[in-house]
């Protein structure tokens, strides 16, 4: 099984940082500031402080996509979560909101982490209690992880290992008798349920999903 989304990692990730990443120009982080307008601040910001991170790891990956995800859910449409991430993060910053944002991201950082604590990794993921609903869950997690840190450019990331077992323990749970239970018969069944599904992983930080996840 997969995602079924046209992520476009390799161009989305290219562009991560403030020398390379995207998202729609930001305003100034201010307290009045509405959550979908700091979110897109926060995206450039997170992906810039990540860069400075030698050990870039899924725990960096997960808190850009985290908020990279605020600002894809507010997008019109009905377009997959993953590709309206990936409009979200291919959006080139202007020369003027680099220059702003580079000399101001301890700042905006600390900002964009008081706000949004899913993002920051100090809220823990809500993951169902389904038994299918969370292999999905878990599958889609470190499918999502694993491509973006290979479109990264960091293919021997730190957490590799961790991510391949999580794969490979949520496929072999995968059980299509359960499925067939909740009314998946068909692949076009099993999309819809997938995009349901997703619409709801993307509200965690996907990193904190992994590692809830077994791993064998």
């Amino acid at each position: 099984m997969t995602m079924g989304a046209t992520m476009r990692l390799p161009a989305m990730l290219a562009c991560a940082g403030l020398m390379l990443a995207g998202c729609h120009s930001p305003t100034s982080a201010t307290s009045s500031e509405s959550d979908l307008d700091l979110a897109r601040t926060c995206w450039p910001v997170a992906s810039a402080k990540a860069l400075q991170n030698k050990d870039f790891g899924i725990a960096d990956m997960g808190e850009i996509v985290a908020y990279a995800s605020i600002v894809a859910k507010a997008q019109p449409g009905s377009a997959l979560i993953t590709d309206k991430i990936g409009k979200v993060m291919g959006t080139p910053l202007s020369d003027a909101d680099k220059k702003r944002l580079s000399t101001n991201l301890d700042t905006y950082q600390t900002q964009c982490r008081a706000r949004f604590p899913v993002a920051a990794g100090t809220a823990a993921p809500t993951l169902p209690s389904d038994p299918v609903d969370r292999t999905l869950w878990c599958l889609m997690a470190a499918t999502f992880l694993d491509k973006a840190m290979q479109g990264a450019g960091k293919s021997d990331y730190p957490q590799k290992a961790q991510v391949g077992r999580v794969l490979r323990t949520a496929i072999a749970s995968l059980d299509k008798r359960a499925a067939a239970a909740k009314g998946i018969a068909s692949q076009a069944d099993f999309n819809a349920y997938r995009d349901r599904q997703a619409d709801a992983l993307f509200a965690n930080r996907l990193d904190r999903v992994v590692a809830a996840c077994p791993a064998q």
